[in-house]
């Protein structure tokens, strides 16, 4: 996979579409092969995994008086019970 990745930066500097277009088509075909394998135990191990719940929160500052005010900041909630993991945000402010 690595080769394939090196390939394709040398393809993009020279901006072959064509081979830029096969080789990401090749990338996401092993990338799914690869998933296709892993998953069963990936599965096994988040059943042996106890379930949680994680906020992540991060804020962007600033020193500049007010900016702070203007920069974005979010809440992330991810949930894992039993097999299944979800991650929850809210809604961007459609202002």
């Amino acid at each position: 996979m690595f080769l394939l990745y090196g390939l394709s930066l040398y393809y993009i500097s020279y901006g072959d579409r064509l081979t830029i277009a096969n080789l990401l088509r090749k990338l996401k075909l092993q990338s799914k092969e690869q998933l296709k394998e892993r998953k069963p135990g990936m599965i096994k191990a988040l059943k042996q995994l106890g379930d949680y719940v994680v906020d992540l929160r991060w804020d962007f500052t600033s020193w500049i008086p007010l900016v702070s005010r203007m920069l974005p900041s979010d809440i992330c909630k991810i949930s894992k019970k039993g097999e299944t993991v979800r991650e929850r945000r809210p809604l961007p402010n459609l202002q």
